[in-house]
């Protein structure tokens, strides 16, 4: 069983996607050839949209890392698929994009393949 999935690095849309019980979300270093995902952390606060001193928070993620959580790094050359206990993640694709609320301004795109264990 398989899952596509993108993330776009935007101020619009949350950093992290679930597939097959593990959450992934994004995590510094990242650039065009590699990304770093922290993989099941704990996730300790959401704030979806704050406005503070006329200033617009479009969202922010609390996290933390724990027992569990693992921080891995895929690219092109190496690394390009990760093994963990269950399933398998694949980097498929880095490319920029605009997005609706920013036309004129270009995001990461990262997209992933993850397949689930038989």
């Amino acid at each position: 069983m398989n899952k596509l999935f993108s993330i776009v690095l935007s101020p619009f849309t949350p950093p992290m996607e679930e597939a097959f019980g593990y959450n992934f979300q994004l995590h510094a270093p990242y650039n065009d050839q590699l990304v770093t995902l922290l993989v099941d952390g704990n996730i300790t606060d959401y704030i979806d949209e704050e406005k503070k001193q006329g200033a617009t928070i479009s969202q922010l993620v609390f996290n933390e890392h724990n027992e569990h959580s693992k921080v891995i790094t895929l690219d092109f050359d190496k690394r390009n698929i990760v093994k963990l206990d269950n399933a398998e993640i694949k980097l498929i694709n880095i490319d920029k994009v605009s997005v609706e609320q920013s036309p004129n301004q270009k995001f990461f795109k990262f997209e992933f393949l993850v397949t689930r264990n038989s």
